[in-house]
């Protein structure tokens, strides 16, 4: 009887962990989606630069095209180079499309698609040239915006923050590792300034069968080299393994960057860029650190036209 009650106690604990542990997670994005929805909303209010890029297929068709002498410069190794242009990416885009193909419209919807490229991804044979099939390759929309600029008498600090935003319209046909990275000039440091919002990636996740089935994650932003952050993430979220097709992809993020220097700081810039990946490396920030800073081992680098850059005379 007391081997039952405690074998009982044992796993009512365990439940009650359990419990717990899902709560503290569900309370971590329902955060998370708060403070995405303010900068989303705080944004269009702004004045934001955009850009948009050539799509993630182009981009790797780019890549291949590049001479090994300069993808060596690009930090790839030789195994890396040889493994690039060996990939075979329209077969690889055309099998993703012809997976897709065989998805119900509710699905289709959930990954961007209007009622047209439902249409025309259902009717796919895996004959069609592959320019017919570049409209159906995602894109990433970057922007930034300057969110202050100001100087603090009473500390002698100048402070300078921006806001930050990338979207998918598409799913990504291919989907691997990503980042994001900021640089900054001058001697400015991150300081979220008592605001507990900032320096953070808020992400937005949309599941791959229920457009409205989202959900939020948020991670730390800290300086990883001089006048750099990133922050790495997987857009395939919750995925058991890779012919898993019941997963959350990563379509959006946001933050806001806050940077300050001691002193009268007149002139601020701040640049940000988005790297993407669709080979199985993992990108990451490198030098030259800074405004310059570049991503290394992404074939795609989505980036607004212009960096914030403020001048104040304070």
């Amino acid at each position: 009887m007391k081997k039952n009650f405690r074998v009982f106690s044992i796993l009512t604990t365990l439940l009650l962990l359990a419990s717990s542990f899902a709560s503290f997670a569900n309370h971590d994005a329902l955060l998370a989606e708060e403070a995405y929805l303010r900068i989303e909303k705080e944004m269009q209010t702004q004045q934001v630069i955009s850009s948009e890029s050539k799509n993630e297929i182009e981009l790797f068709m780019d890549l291949q095209a590049t001479t090994p002498e300069v993808l060596k410069e690009k930090g790839y190794s030789d195994k890396e180079i040889k493994e690039i242009k060996a990939l075979d990416i329209e077969k690889e885009f055309k099998k993703e499309l012809m997976r897709r193909s065989k998805l119900d419209k509710k699905a289709l919807k959930a990954k961007g698609y209007s009622d047209e490229q439902i249409s025309q991804i259902q009717s796919l044979t895996g004959e069609e040239p592959l320019a017919e099939l570049l409209a159906l390759a995602a894109t990433v929309t970057c922007s930034n915006s300057l969110k202050h600029h100001t100087y603090d008498s009473s500390k002698n600090k100048t402070y300078f923050a921006i806001n930050f935003s990338w979207s998918w319209n598409y799913e990504p046909a291919i989907t691997s590792k990503d980042v994001i990275g900021l640089g900054w000039n001058s001697n400015f440091v991150m300081d979220n300034a008592g605001n507990t919002d900032y320096n953070k990636h808020y992400k937005k996740y949309v599941h791959t069968a229920n457009e409205n089935n989202t959900t939020h994650s948020t991670s730390s932003l800290s300086e990883v080299n001089i006048n750099t952050t990133e922050d790495k993430f997987d857009v395939a979220y919750l995925r058991s393994g890779s012919m898993d097709y019941d997963y959350y992809y990563c379509k959006s993020g946001n933050g806001t960057i806050s940077l300050s220097e001691t002193g009268k700081i007149t002139e601020a810039k701040c640049a940000f860029q988005y790297g993407h990946d669709t080979y199985g490396f993992t990108p990451s920030v490198s030098a030259p650190w800074g405004l310059s800073f570049t991503i290394s081992h992404a074939e795609a680098t989505y980036k607004p036209s212009s960096i914030v850059s403020s001048q104040k005379s304070f």
